[in-house]
């Protein structure tokens, strides 16, 4: 219900919408490939594609699994797109609110918070986080875990919750030093990402420096 024009316990905040946001980025048809533009295009990780299970209700609502129209040929034309106010779009659904603020994020503040106090029993962060994942129908964690090992599970799963919306940068920023290192790696690999890496800045879309050449592509970014 989080996802569609219902009301919705676990919605703490949002704003009420009278127009979709997406209106204006539909510039196009499927028979017009050279100005598709119906959306947008975000690619999601496919460590999170693959990390949620198939009963996990947060897959369906998640993901949006297509065809892209008007692909370059050679590249990848089926793929996992970014679901949620997205998917709603796609399927002509009535986007009415835009979620601010709602319970999973106090199960995993409440959750980051016990795993980070050595007075509280590792247990007990590992019993908040399962009880919000029985609520997604997801994979339960180890109760054996601890230490930096649970905060990344729990990090994992906080990834899977709030992807797409901005949610995952705040906690690569606040443990860039430590847990979260590398995130443009598949493997597990105990680099820090320095101060100066490229990719605290965005890069700029291309819609954006397509049709004005007076505009320079970020610092590291390829064209």
């Amino acid at each position: 219900n989080l996802w569609s024009d219902n009301s919705c316990d676990e919605r703490i905040f949002s704003s009420h919408i009278t127009t979709t946001f997406y209106k204006d980025y539909k510039h196009g048809n499927n028979n017009d490939v050279e100005k598709i533009d119906l959306g947008d295009y975000f690619v999601v990780n496919d460590v999170l594609v693959n990390g949620i299970s198939a009963q996990d209700i947060r897959k369906e609502q998640t993901f949006y699994e297509m065809d892209v129209p008007g692909v370059i040929v050679g590249q990848k034309k089926h793929s996992f797109f970014l679901g949620k106010y997205n998917k709603m779009n796609r399927e002509k659904r009535e986007i009415k609110y835009v979620n601010k603020i709602r319970l999973s994020g106090a199960y995993f503040i409440l959750a980051e918070a016990y795993c980070m106090n050595p007075k509280v029993n590792d247990k007990e962060a590992v019993k908040v986080i399962n009880t919000y994942l029985s609520q997604r129908n997801a994979d339960l964690l180890d109760d054996n875990l601890s230490g930096n090992s649970l905060m990344q599970s729990i990090l994992l799963e906080k990834w899977k919750e709030f992807v797409g919306e901005g949610v995952r940068y705040i906690d690569v920023t606040r443990y860039r030093k430590t847990l979260l290192t590398d995130w443009s790696s598949k493997e597990k690999r105990e680099t820090e990402i320095k101060k100066d890496d490229y990719r605290w800045t965005f890069p700029i879309p291309e819609s954006e420096y397509i049709n004005n050449e007076h505009i320079v592509q970020n610092k590291g970014w390829a064209v």
